[in-house]
């Protein structure tokens, strides 16, 4: 999911080398993969392959850097992780003895954070936005059973539609940072950079968004405070999930991800009210 996109970051679909292992192996014709390390006596040597790119950077790797760098590589920000404002409005009826009917609708939208920036002596090498949004539309039938007079238990199921996902907005030009470096006779910093996406993302603005109809349920007690008023606690699970198809709009992003790549989207979860 996206808060382990900007945890971990997101392997891309090319590869940078060469990258030299840590593993020793003894130089020879029959280990075409093995490389003298230079600083090893003659013969012992790594082995020397490629890497995988990164299409987009993991923040805990962006502070790692700064600190090891002196601040050289700069994270400016690493908020990612976004906060959300809520807003829920529903209607509730009962009928019969013992059962009641309810229609919500919960709209989550993006209200801080998600935003992720790293530069080199000014040079922008990461700025990306992220962006949530998402409606469900719950209907609930259930049954209710009284303990006392003026408390109860309840328990319900349903189905919901939804319509909700993410997008990002931004840059990725780490590979920039590290030509620049490396132009510059700093390749013990450079070298910390090789895996950016190739050619660099700029301007990319991708959107995956997911829409149906999922199953909900929920169990609840509740106690009577006033003639027509009631405090409840509540647990809601709602299961709407489902795969996004994402239309990446620069070069970089389309060779580093995919033109057209798909992730699943969840717009549900746990509700405790």
């Amino acid at each position: 999911n996206k808060v382990d996109i900007t945890k971990d970051g997101l392997d891309a679909a090319t590869y940078y080398g060469p990258v030299r292992s840590t593993d020793t192996c003894t130089v020879s014709a029959s280990e075409p993969t093995c490389v003298q390390n230079p600083s090893k006596p003659a013969g012992e040597g790594n082995y020397v392959g490629v890497g995988l790119r990164r299409g987009i950077a993991a923040e805990n790797r962006l502070i790692t850097l700064d600190r090891t760098t002196g601040g050289i590589i700069n994270a400016r920000s690493t908020k990612g992780a976004m906060v959300g404002g809520n807003l829920m409005v529903g209607y509730e009826s009962d009928f019969g003895k013992y059962f009641f009917w309810r229609v919500a609708a919960e709209y989550t939208q993006k209200i801080a954070g998600g935003i992720t920036k790293a530069d080199i002596a000014g040079l922008n090498i990461v700025d990306m936005t992220w962006g949530f949004s998402a409606i469900v539309i719950p209907a609930t039938v259930g049954i209710k059973l009284n303990v006392t007079e003026d408390a109860a238990v309840y328990m319900g199921a349903g189905l919901n539609y939804f319509n909700g996902g993410w997008s990002l907005n931004g840059m990725n030009n780490i590979k920039g940072g590290h030509d620049i470096l490396a132009a510059a006779g700093v390749t013990s910093i450079a070298n910390l950079l090789g895996d950016g996406t190739d050619p660099i993302t700029t301007r990319e603005h991708i959107r995956f968004r997911a829409t149906g109809i999922a199953p909900n349920f929920l169990i609840g007690t509740q106690a009577r405070v006033t003639d027509k008023g009631h405090v409840f606690l509540e647990l809601e699970t709602i299961m709407s999930a489902a795969y996004a198809v994402g239309k990446t709009q620069s070069v970089g992003g389309a060779s580093t991800l995919a033109p057209f790549p798909t992730y699943p989207i969840v717009v549900g979860g746990n509700l405790q009210k």
